[in-house]
C-alpha cells in the first residue's frame, strides 16, 4: 500500500487504469474488425495483463487471483460495444457507456462483497 494514499482511492484508481486499458483492447478490437469473440476476449485480456503486471511489478499476488469480480465486468462492457457496434452505430458514446457499465458493475460487487464461487 502506497503511504498517505487511502485504500479507496488506491482501488478506484486501479479501476480507472484497468478500465482504460480494457477500453483501448476494446476500440482496437472494432477498428481491427475483430469478431464478437475477439471484441470481447481483447479488452478482458489488456485489462487484465495491465494490473497482473502491476501487481507481479510491487511485489503483490495479483489482485485478479485473489478473488472478485473481474472478467463478469469486463465482459458486459465489452457486450455494450460489441452489440453497438454490430447494430452499426460506431459512435465514441458506446465504448465510454460500455466502460461505465464494467465500472459500475466492479463497484457494486466490491460494495456488496460479491465474488464468484472459486473450487475447492
Amino acid at each position: 500500500m502506497l503511504p498517505g494514499f487511502s485504500p479507496g482511492l488506491i482501488l478506484v484508481l486501479n479501476l480507472v487504469g484497468t478500465f482504460v486499458f480494457g477500453l483501448s483492447g476494446g476500440i482496437a478490437g472494432v477498428r481491427k474488425r475483430l469478431d464478437a469473440f475477439g471484441v470481447v476476449v481483447l479488452p478482458i485480456a489488456v485489462g487484465m495483463a495491465g494490473g497482473i503486471v502491476r501487481d507481479i511489478l510491487v511485489n503483490e499476488i495479483p489482485q485478479v487471483l485473489r478473488g472478485g469480480l473481474y472478467a463478469v465486468p469486463a465482459l458486459l462492457g465489452a457486450a455494450v460495444v460489441v452489440v453497438a457496434s454490430k447494430a452499426g452505430t460506431h459512435s465514441f458514446v458506446f465504448p465510454l457507456l460500455g466502460m461505465l457499465v464494467c465500472f459500475a458493475v466492479r463497484m457494486i460487487g466490491l460494495r456488496r462483497d460479491i465474488n464468484l464461487p472459486l473450487r475447492d
